[in-house]
């Protein structure tokens, strides 16, 4: 679990913006919050997310069981699967 602003996290995420670079990780790798339970309002990630060996990879959430809004990535994702 690996995240810019958390590895995992049950709640909410409301009003961050991350930036930066996440080299690695194994599984739920993300520029804001690698596994979250709950929902992201109103922010955003701009790192750059490089991992060969995990899957699960997002700009925002690398596994999202929720909502998002008003929120977006802009940074270079990749990954071997599962990457958005």
């Amino acid at each position: 679990f690996t995240g810019v602003l958390s590895g995992w996290h049950v709640g909410a995420v409301s009003n961050c913006h991350t930036s930066g670079q996440v080299n690695g990780g194994s599984f739920y790798t993300a520029g804001l919050v690698g596994l979250l339970y709950g929902s992201v309002t109103d922010s955003s990630s701009s790192a750059t997310i490089t991992t060969a060996s995990s899957a699960a990879v997002g700009g925002l959430v690398g596994t999202l069981v929720g909502t998002v809004t008003r929120s977006f990535a802009t940074g270079a994702v990749t990954g071997s699967s599962g990457v958005g």
